[in-house]
């Protein structure tokens, strides 16, 4: 039987060891590369805003130089309205906030005809004071006996007594019997037949010659 050589073994046993020591260190260096990736993370300061490329469209605005507005014409001058166009009376506009009311009764009254009468008579109960006493003026001036029963019938309805008194004076004035032909003739006479009254005489005056 051949005899082992010495050489073998001594060869092998090196060989072990190194494996050993190799596993040793590969352990090693596993457990410390988490602790050295964790120490190695480099700590960064705290972002700055970016710097914008544009100024913001305030800042243009602001800095822009203003520019003037042109400025209005002036008022053309207001021509004066003619009271009287053609021999006829021009009263000027009305204006307020019921001016289009008065207006209205206004026209109205001047045509002097009874079948008016409801149209003025629709305004006795307007919500306007002033259009309710100008509806009261202009059935007066329309002059029609058939205003009496509207007028009475806004006088029982209103609540202020002042303004029941005006339409039922307004009523009464209406129905009061016309003039006689008679009496309207002589006081057209008297008119025309008056002569002026004459002026009261100076004293006479007086002077040291006279005595006085």
């Amino acid at each position: 039987m051949a005899r082992c050589s010495p050489v073998v073994p001594a060869l092998l046993l090196v060989v072990a060891a190194l494996g050993l020591g190799g596993f040793f260190i590969w352990l090693r260096f596993q457990e410390a590369a988490p602790a050295a990736a964790v120490a190695t993370v480099p700590v960064l300061p705290p972002s700055r805003p970016a710097t914008p490329l544009i100024a913001p469209a305030t800042t243009a605005t602001a800095s822009a130089p203003a520019v003037e507005a042109p400025a209005a014409p002036p008022p053309a001058p207001k021509v004066p309205r003619p009271l009287v166009v053609q021999g006829v009376y021009n009263p000027p506009p009305l204006e307020g906030p019921n001016a289009a009311e008065l207006t209205r009764i206004d026209d109205l009254a001047v045509t002097y005809d009874a079948r008016e009468v409801p149209a003025l008579a629709a305004f006795l109960t307007h919500d306007s004071a002033e259009v309710r006493a100008a509806a009261i003026d202009g059935l007066l001036r329309l002059g029609a006996k058939e205003a009496a029963e509207p007028l009475r019938a806004a006088a029982a309805k209103t609540k202020d007594p002042r303004e029941a008194v005006a339409l039922l004076d307004a009523a009464a004035y209406l129905e009061l019997p016309p003039m006689p032909a008679s009496m309207r003739s002589k006081l057209k006479a008297a008119k025309t037949t008056a002569t002026p009254s004459p002026a009261p005489s100076e004293p006479k005056k007086t002077t040291a010659l006279d005595g006085g």
